[in-house]
């Protein structure tokens, strides 16, 4: 029992500082949008491949329904800051509005509007080619389409019926096609955002794993002595992993717990830092050695990235470990 009592301290002092990893990786989120500057990265790398920065860029973040998506910076009331997330049908509503005005009906129509937008270099060659394809593939979709229906209307309807059928056809199939390129514009616009995620959630370990080094050099949350401490105190052991418990007990979901960065110092963090030797108050730098900085930064290293791992991950390792334990335990 010892020994996972071990462990459960181990892991919740990882929850705890992951806890305050991420809330303070929220506020700097918020404070310089991140989220909003990824966005606004990947539709500019949408909208402009080479990195040239063309007028349609322009255009696009000037657009008024772009510009209702926006935020106020905090630090001032006249520079806006970008949108957080632009859904797939925000982002056809825009780039149609910017780029196809008064040729909304007609994809021959629209054709003409892009080769003119790229000869007047308001528009990149890539995205030229890109819009064409997406135009090409709706058309043919939309053809092979019409023409099946043309099969199904011949045989299932008489002549008259037929004639009938496929004026009714033809005037869908206009619309149709539209709807289509729509379509395809909606879901190449989705596959460019995931892998935006994936910028964005690679950025956010960086930071989150300088956050946690900073942490473990300012609480001096070492985790290999955290592990000594435990390991060789079975009354801190005990006490550490019934704090675990409690806390398990009072905050049932992480993903809706939003704690305040105060409240996690001075009263979660605050509750082990004596008991565990969190802190410096305790440390005499004038006896340590060269292998005691050596063990230290080593422990500090692994706080850091134990932190990266975040704190969903070790707040469910801790429930199961809870568990386990709660049903080890001897009845009353």
């Amino acid at each position: 029992m010892h020994i996972l009592e071990i462990v459960i301290g181990l892991v919740f002092v990882m929850l705890l500082f992951s806890l305050l990893a991420t809330t303070l990786m929220e506020t700097i989120a918020g404070i310089f949008a991140l989220r909003g500057e990824h966005l606004k990265k990947a539709i500019r790398h949408i909208l402009a491949h080479e990195g040239v920065e063309n007028q349609i860029i322009k255009d696009f973040e000037s657009n008024e329904f772009y510009q209702q998506l926006c935020g106020k910076r905090w630090y001032s009331k006249k520079t806006y800051r970008p949108p957080s997330y632009i859904s797939s049908n925000a982002f056809w509503l825009i780039l149609s509005s910017t780029l196809f005005k008064g040729t909304e009906n007609s994809l021959p129509k629209m054709k003409t509007s892009i080769n003119e937008l790229t000869a007047q270099n308001k528009i990149s060659p890539h995205l030229r080619k890109v819009l064409l394809h997406l135009i090409d593939e709706s058309e043919n979709e939309d053809f092979l389409r019409r023409q099946v229906e043309k099969v199904k209307a011949s045989v299932a309807f008489v002549q008259n019926e037929e004639v009938k059928q496929q004026i009714i056809t033809y005037a869908e199939g206009v619309e149709q096609k539209i709807t289509l390129f729509k379509n395809n514009v909606e879901q190449w616009y989705e596959n460019v955002m995931e892998r935006t995620s994936g910028w964005y959630k690679r950025q956010t370990q960086y930071i989150l794993l300088g956050l946690g080094l900073v942490m473990a050099i300012a609480f001096n949350a070492d985790a290999i002595s955290i592990y000594q401490q435990l390991s060789s105190n079975p009354e801190i052991a005990l006490k550490i992993a019934d704090a675990a418990s409690k806390y398990v007990t009072q905050n049932p979901d992480i993903t809706t717990f939003k704690p305040e960065i105060e409240q996690l110092i001075k009263e979660e963090i605050g509750a082990i830092r004596s008991p565990l030797g969190i802190g410096w108050d305790i440390v005499k730098l004038d006896k340590m050695e060269s292998i005691d900085w050596i063990v230290k930064i080593l422990g500090w290293i692994v706080t850091a990235f134990s932190v990266t791992l975040g704190a969903p991950f070790w707040f469910d390792l801790l429930k199961k470990l809870v568990n386990i334990r709660n049903s080890g335990a001897p009845s009353a």
